[in-house]
């Protein structure tokens, strides 16, 4: 089910507080503007999110839902990063199951922030053997996972991902099949200007058609992560 026709709009103003805020950022600056970031920022994105609840509902069932926990923070965690730089000057929203082992598992998001916007579904991390799962799961069924990969393909999604330097690459298989052996990670990325995000009245409607363009393949990739947690624990 598609977002309805009055779809929330990102307004311009959020591309500009995230840019002011970029140039500003420190905890005293983002005090004084705190107002504008709910206004402009958050309070958009929030609700974005949830026109697109049914559409994510129908695509996996188990995927958290609830607004709060889809869009993103704006606070950084910079315990473990050499840039102390307390904000964001990016935001999105990602769909995803709720799962210990989250960043091995596939989500739905959009992202935007000065000079980017970008959407798609992929792995955060997806670990060695959700790799080795993805990649047996693809030879069991090669048609569909190549069919699933060129229905996301034609809805302007490219696959990318970290590749290994020396890929042992199996012969004799559909070219897309052999790409799973390149890679480290996966994610599959539509970019796109950034102004295309602002006072789109149709952002709703066209994230909730291309997610649904991609949920064969994410299917496939739950599998290959579902594969590796019970092969764990065997």
């Amino acid at each position: 089910m598609p977002p309805s026709a009055t779809s929330p709009i990102i307004p311009a103003e959020a591309l500009t507080f995230l840019a002011d805020l970029a140039a500003n950022n420190s905890t005293d600056w983002f005090a004084a503007h705190k107002a504008r970031y709910e206004s402009d920022a958050r309070g958009p994105m929030l609700r974005l999110a949830e026109s697109l609840v049914p559409a994510m509902a129908e695509l996996d069932p188990l995927i958290v839902l609830h607004p709060a926990s889809v869009v993103s923070r704006i606070r950084r965690d910079v315990r473990f990063s050499r840039d102390k730089s307390p904000f964001r000057s990016n935001m999105w929203l990602a769909f995803k199951r709720r799962s210990a082992e989250w960043t091995g598992h596939p989500a739905f998001f959009m992202e935007f922030g000065p000079g980017m916007f970008r959407h798609g579904m992929g792995f955060y991390s997806a670990s060695s053997k959700t790799m080795a799962a993805l990649r047996a799961l693809a030879l069991e069924q090669s048609d569909d996972y190549a069919e699933a990969v060129e229905r996301a393909e034609a809805a302007a999604y490219g696959l990318v991902g970290d590749e290994y330097k020396r890929p042992r690459v199996p012969e004799g298989r559909h070219p897309i099949v052999q790409e799973l052996f390149r890679k480290r990670n996966l994610c599959m990325i539509c970019n796109a200007e950034p102004d295309t995000v602002v006072g789109n009245a149709e952002l709703g409607a066209a994230l909730a058609h291309g997610f649904a363009a991609l949920a064969p393949l994410y299917r496939f990739w739950l599998a290959a992560a579902a594969r590796a947690v019970d092969g764990a624990r065997e």
